[in-house]
């Protein structure tokens, strides 16, 4: 019976084993995959893009050794587990604040249909300053143009509204 107990566990360690190897695999060689991409979308020559790729495999390989010094002392497993935990407590960070970002334009909507164009300003220059890379930064570039325009500074809206085509060409604001 410890021989079956035993068995199962190395069978689900390779299977561990393999599913954090091929993601592993699949991020180092994302950048191969997505290179051209990532030059169109940087504008990036094929010497930066180059050195983009160089540079990660560098990093990748010097990562090794801490990481190796790491395992050595702490353990494989807790060295794993304490990974796990911090890539998901991050993503859950970003999350938190991709919803507080949400919930300041909620406002900032709020205070657009009470026709209180200065606390629509307010809430989406907090947006601006507090979350930067959040997914609701486009729109609040196109509402704080529109207040600018509104309040009668057009180069403020001509500024605002270049910086939204520039940083985010794609997006359907």
């Amino acid at each position: 019976d410890d021989v079956q107990v035993s068995s199962r566990a190395e069978c689900v360690n390779v299977a561990l084993l393999v599913l954090c190897q091929s993601a592993q695999s699949l991020v180092y060689g994302g950048i191969a995959l997505f290179l051209p991409l990532i030059r169109e979308d940087l504008s990036l020559t094929f010497t930066q893009a180059g050195t983009l790729a160089a540079a990660s495999s560098l990093v990748y390989a010097f990562m090794q050794i801490p990481s190796g010094f790491m395992a050595d002392r702490f353990g494989p497993r807790r060295l794993f587990a304490v990974g796990v935990l911090g890539t998901n407590a991050l993503a859950y960070i970003d999350i938190c604040r991709g919803r507080l970002a949400q919930k300041e334009l909620w406002v900032a909507n709020y205070y657009w249909n009470q026709g209180n164009l200065i606390g629509v300003r307010q809430r989406l220059e907090v947006i601006l300053k507090d979350y930067p890379r959040t997914l609701v930064v486009p729109e609040t570039l196109f509402l704080l143009a529109d207040v600018h325009a509104r309040q009668g500074l057009a180069d403020e809206a001509t500024k605002t509204l270049r910086r939204l085509a520039e940083e985010y060409p794609y997006t359907e604001w």
